[in-house]
């Protein structure tokens, strides 16, 4: 019975780990996001296309949106996330975020392209430390 709880404590310590990895991750993400944000204009743009692409035999379609930035030059960004289907219809508009001294670099401005990643890792970190606590208390608790 004490090896299985010295089991549940060294999986409560790798659970720590990863959670410390995660929350490092979605606290890396949220502050490329915000610094990216407080450095961008925001604008309209509009889906002209798709990227087409094969991954493990299945098709993946990545939006090429197309926006005038300030200076009045036309711009053409390839959307951060692909998907198995056409998410964003073609000729329809979206929110554009891009930096005024290089509008090239440029994202659409909804949440789940933003703030997606950092939600996810964030919210896997906190749940991992949480579960990793509870661990590794009882397993302290049981080897008293």
């Amino acid at each position: 019975m004490r090896l299985a709880h010295g089991v549940v404590g060294v999986a409560g310590y790798g659970l720590a780990g990863l959670a410390v990895v995660s929350l490092l991750l979605g606290g890396y993400l949220a502050l490329h996001t915000l610094t990216f944000n407080d450095d961008a204009r925001r604008t309209r743009g509009t889906v002209v296309g798709y990227f087409e692409s094969v991954a493990d035999g299945k098709r993946r379609y990545s939006p090429c949106i197309a926006f005038t930035a300030a200076s009045g030059e036309r711009v053409e960004f390839r959307g951060q996330l692909s998907a198995s289907s056409k998410l964003l219809g073609e000729g329809s508009a979206v929110p554009v975020l891009y930096l005024a001294t290089n509008p090239a670099i440029a994202r659409v401005d909804l949440f789940v392209h933003n703030w997606l990643g950092a939600t996810v890792a964030l919210v896997l970190g906190a749940s991992a430390a949480i579960m990793a606590f509870v661990l590794v208390r009882s397993a302290k608790r049981e080897l008293a």
